[in-house]
């Protein structure tokens, strides 16, 4: 793809699976706006 990182594409079906399960959302970093806004470290 044109990238000089060790990088590649991963498609899944259930992409909020994999949010879940991958997610880290600890208490210090919860907000009022979680679910208003897109969080990209996911």
């Amino acid at each position: 793809m044109g990238t000089i990182l060790d990088t590649s594409p991963f498609y899944v079906r259930d992409p909020q699976h994999l949010i879940r399960v991958m997610s880290t959302n600890p208490s210090y970093l919860q907000s009022d706006v979680d679910e208003h806004v897109v969080h990209y470290r996911d």
